[in-house]
């Protein structure tokens, strides 16, 4: 089962196809993560326990089916693999290391979109939205309005709240680590991101906790990272 919001790794040594997964992606309400590298993905595929990847099949530092071999030595999640012409690797190659799916460059967004929306929606990773009981009243977490309301009434969040609340919303209750959040939010663990998580986790508390200088939802557990606590299980909704 794939919890809270949806994380996209996308890997292209090509700056511009970063920048419109990232963009067209997180319009989308997913978690993007962006490597320029195979070694970047790689690591973070390892850590970021991303929901799909997208990685070009011509990185810049590895082979494109040693790239898909080694992503399967540490995760089992669907791969999207891009094709650029001339082909430098053939596409039956490619899935029988273990790419889900394959798709030429230049690539259509909304082509590519439908094939990750599939895939998602095969693991039940997409979720419209989850209600969770808290000490502070009924949560409910809206990841494709990008949107939540406390006991009916809305919450206004900037985007980075919004983020960080829709990965700590996981029906497992599992805390999530700092290197996690930093890297899923920010794709860097340096100082910068550690003081903007802090802030960010204050300003969170500050909305949604009944006392935020004694937190009771936005938990904080000593050498692990955060958790979002619910009273009961959360009531997820699929689409």
């Amino acid at each position: 089962m794939l919890t809270g919001r949806p994380i996209l790794l996308a890997a292209s040594p090509d700056p511009g196809v970063r920048r419109l997964l990232r963009r067209d992606f997180s319009k989308a309400g997913l978690t993007v993560i962006t490597a320029d590298t195979g070694r970047m993905l790689l690591d973070h595929a390892s850590r970021s326990r991303p929901s799909v990847i997208v990685t070009s099949s011509q990185m810049n530092d590895i082979s494109g089916v040693e790239l898909i071999l080694s992503i399967r030595k540490v995760t089992d999640v669907p791969i999207i693999a891009l094709l650029s012409m001339p082909l430098a690797v053939a596409r039956q190659d490619l899935l029988d290391a273990g790419a889900e799916d394959c798709l030429d460059e230049p690539f259509m967004p909304a082509e590519l979109a439908a094939r990750v929306r599939r895939l998602l929606h095969r693991l039940g990773g997409l979720r419209a939205y989850r209600q969770i009981a808290t000490a502070s009243g009924n949560l409910e977490v809206n990841t494709v309005e990008s949107s939540v309301r406390l006991n009916g009434s809305p919450i206004a969040l900037t985007r980075k709240e919004f983020d960080l609340l829709a990965l700590l919303a996981s029906p497992d209750g599992m805390a999530l680590s700092h290197d996690e959040i930093l890297q899923a939010m920010w794709s860097t663990d340096d100082a910068g991101a550690q003081r903007n998580l802090r802030r960010v986790i204050s300003t969170l508390r500050s909305k949604l906790e009944p006392n935020p200088h004694n937190p009771v939802i936005l938990k904080s557990e000593r050498g692990r990272g955060y958790r979002l606590v619910a009273q009961r299980g959360f009531d997820d909704e699929t689409w």
